[in-house]
């Protein structure tokens, strides 16, 4: 089976990070460290203060210099192939029989570097791979400019369009907007510590926009999701109704409703609320009660 170690040689080392993304980070790095070992071996996990570093990130290739701390995850499966600074891309494999692969390592990469961290990714020396996740400490956060979460991604067929929908909210928000789901996952990877909501607007295949939704909650839980659709067919009604019981942050809203409003609804959807308020949206309470 799989064994875990833990070292910890610093007991009161601080930094900045949401816990929930925390464990992202180390779940996604462990689960890429079990494929490769095909169910046996060993994973080891250290926590380290480091100081006078002078490296290169492997995923962003910059400068890395000064104090960190490190959390360092090893494994002893048969390493990495290829150029260890590709596996940050969505879908790249880290090994000849395509084990390693999916969105595990670009989150990763998302994560650390919005929270003013870095990476660095290696073949052990004896056998295995270890992974360095280096997060600044919480005495050097204040010389660091971290960024504010105030951004909406909008998903359209036509972005210019969502973006004049939406232009009132620019002096409070910034807006980007994209046209595809995978450029909208591709850019969620790279920022999803500064979106505050993403809104799909999209009177068509919604069960493929349902999916990419799935994807981000997946990747960020908590993250508010607000869909403009007019009709939903059997098939994905069920998808709906779980997507929206895991905490309540997805809505569904009519954009044919007589009282319909694009900025209304962003409004509802980032006001202060329970999670028990925002559960039960109008449209889907209708579903349910005409099944």
């Amino acid at each position: 089976g799989i064994h875990f170690d833990t070292r910890i040689e610093v007991q009161d080392a601080q930094s900045r990070i949401d816990p929930e993304q925390l464990e992202q980070v180390i779940s996604n790095i462990a689960l890429n460290a079990v494929e490769a070992m095909d169910g046996e071996g060993r994973i080891t996990v250290e926590l380290l203060h480091l100081t006078d570093l002078d490296l290169t990130c492997t995923s962003c290739l910059r400068p890395v210099r000064g104090r960190m701390l490190c959390l360092r995850i090893t494994d002893d499966g048969p390493g990495i192939s290829g150029h260890p600074e590709d596996l940050f891309t969505p879908f790249a494999t880290g090994t000849n029989d395509g084990s390693r692969s999916g969105l595990g390592l670009s989150v990763v990469h998302g994560i650390v570097h919005q929270h003013g961290g870095h990476l660095t990714l290696r073949n052990h020396p004896e056998r295995g791979c270890e992974v360095s996740i280096l997060l600044p400490p919480v005495t050097y956060l204040s010389e660091l400019t971290l960024p504010a979460v105030n951004r909406i991604l909008l998903i359209r067929p036509d972005p210019a369009l969502a973006l004049e929908h939406f232009e009132a909210l620019e002096g409070e928000y910034d807006l980007e907007a994209v046209s595809s789901t995978s450029a909208a996952l591709e850019y969620f990877i790279e920022h999803q510590q500064v979106i505050r909501l993403v809104v799909i607007d999209s009177a068509l295949q919604l069960k493929r926009w349902l999916d990419l939704a799935d994807d981000m909650r997946r990747l960020q839980p908590r993250l508010p999701l607000l869909i403009f659709n007019d009709a939903l067919d059997r098939d994905t009604r069920s998808q709906v109704e779980k997507l929206t019981a895991q905490d309540g942050r997805l809505q569904v809203v009519n954009p044919k409703a007589s009282d319909f409003s694009p900025l209304a609804a962003v409004h509802r959807m980032l006001e202060p609320t329970t999670a028990e308020s925002l559960r039960v949206d109008p449209l889907l309470d209708s579903w349910r009660s005409s099944r």
